[in-house]
């Protein structure tokens, strides 16, 4: 009887203490506003930032039958080899380079008659910063009398800061007819051009 009486009194207290323990209110959202955050950016520059300053075939054995000497862009004290374009317009416009050259020369004269250089396509560096689609990279051969557009940025593309690579040995061809050859040093020129639309 006593156990009976212990078991109803603890009840009874816990339902006393229950009842007068304080309730906790949720929390409810009674209104809102809104705060707008703008930036205006003024569209920036397109700019051909760098070109390779070299590309060397080294010193090669004289032939009497026509020839393809394996070369490449390579990095000097003014750069590292790549070709670099920053597109900062934000207009998504696209651009594309326009590779030219000279026919090669020595001494000042005209020399290597009817020489190319073939460029493979280049690689795209991964320290590019373009985020989405890349140019369309293509290989080349140019001449004194050919141009020829390796990188094409189409509309939408290009944006960003890009570098394209021809570092590797064989990366670019020289191509010399029979009979063209002498001994010497020859020297070619090629112009990189950048245009503002996609070709």
């Amino acid at each position: 009887m006593n156990l009976k009486k212990k078991i109803i009194g603890g009840l009874g207290l816990g339902l006393l203490l229950g009842a007068i323990s304080p309730i906790v209110a949720q929390a409810a959202v009674v209104d809102t506003d809104t705060t707008e955050a703008t930036v205006t950016f003024e569209g920036g520059a397109l700019d051909l930032v760098d070109a390779p300053t070299a590309i060397t075939f080294g010193t090669v054995d004289l032939s009497a039958d026509e020839e393809t000497y394996l070369g490449a862009s390579v990095a000097t004290a003014d750069d590292n080899g790549l070709l670099e374009v920053a597109d900062s317009r934000g207009n998504q416009e696209g651009w594309h380079i326009i590779a030219s050259m000279t026919g090669f020369t020595q001494d000042g004269e005209p020399s290597l008659p009817g020489s190319t250089l073939t460029f493979d396509t280049p690689d795209f560096d991964t320290t590019s910063t373009i985020a989405d689609t890349a140019p369309v990279l293509s290989g080349m051969t140019i001449s004194a009398d050919a141009t020829a557009i390796p990188i094409n940025a189409l509309a939408g593309t290009g944006m960003g800061r890009s570098f394209y690579d021809w570092t590797t040995e064989g990366d670019v061809e020289l191509f010399v007819p029979a009979g063209a050859g002498e001994a010497g040093t020859h020297t070619a020129t090629i112009t990189w051009s950048l245009d503002d639309t996609p070709s």
